[in-house]
């Protein structure tokens, strides 16, 4: 591959490009188990099927954030308080919503897969210069994604990190990246996004949405399950790799 000169950032997608997400699904019965033990353990309730509930209304709601053309993302809170309702538990107020919201969200951290060399890939580009940020679609709050990605190996290498969750607006919506662009040049400021290069592994999220705004793209390669061949024929980015440290092969020291 060519060497490619003048970028100063690079933006990375999460599930699927730095860590692989083949646990994930299996894991929300999990996390909604350990919200219904904490739960309901106090109340001397059985747990079975108050958990099997919230695992159900959670991932219709992924479901539903995924096919919403407003690019909504989920709302766990709320979720939380819809089920203890339908519990007879009440309004939010009336039980301990924060404690089964933690228990839910611990149960999660580990749910991801290392990718191997995506830690080392990021510290290196770190090493020649790059401003390195992190930008995904996930309903995980920040305080567990952080968790998450220090077990990875990840954080230490980013320079940014930007959610969906705390956004409330997932990609391809105009405004996570402009927060991605906020969070690395400030809330004023008119970078060049000919400077800027978004990587992952999303046809519409990491290409077409970053190109709109200017930036350049990196697809990666896609494990096969996510995105449908005409989803990777109507994009074209500038550049196609099969993991992320291909990206040590193009990206010289980055531009002053």
């Amino acid at each position: 591959m060519a060497r490619w000169y003048g970028l100063q950032t690079i933006f990375f997608d999460w599930g699927g490009t730095l860590a692989g997400l083949g646990r994930e699904a299996d894991n929300w019965h999990y996390c909604a188990a350990k919200a219904a033990e904490m739960l309901l353990r106090e109340l001397s309730w059985g747990t079975h099927a108050a958990a099997q509930v919230l695992t159900e209304r959670f991932t219709q709601a992924l479901r539903v954030a995924r096919e919403d053309p407003e690019c909504r993302e989920v709302d766990t809170r709320s979720i939380l308080a819809e089920w203890g309702e339908q519990l007879g538990l009440g309004p939010p107020q009336d039980w301990p919503i924060d404690r089964a919201f933690d228990a839910f969200w611990q149960a999660w951290v580990g749910a991801l897969d290392p990718i191997e060399g995506a830690a080392d890939a990021l510290a290196e580009l770190r090493r020649r210069g790059y401003r390195l940020g992190l930008v995904s679609n996930t309903a995980v709050p920040p305080e567990y994604a952080q968790r998450e990605l220090e077990r990875l190996g990840l954080a230490v290498s980013l320079d940014s990190c930007t959610l969906s969750s705390v956004v409330t607006r997932r990609k391809p919506h105009p405004l996570i990246y402009e927060a991605a662009l906020a969070s690395i040049y400030g809330r004023d400021a008119q970078p060049n996004l000919g400077s800027v290069l978004f990587v992952g592994d999303g046809p519409l999220h990491d290409v077409a949405g970053p190109q709109r705004l200017g930036m350049k793209t990196a697809l990666v390669r896609y494990d096969g399950t996510t995105w449908s061949a005409e989803d990777l024929r109507q994009v074209e980015p500038d550049v196609r790799i099969d993991h992320v440290a291909q990206l040590l092969e193009i990206l010289p020291p980055a531009a002053p």
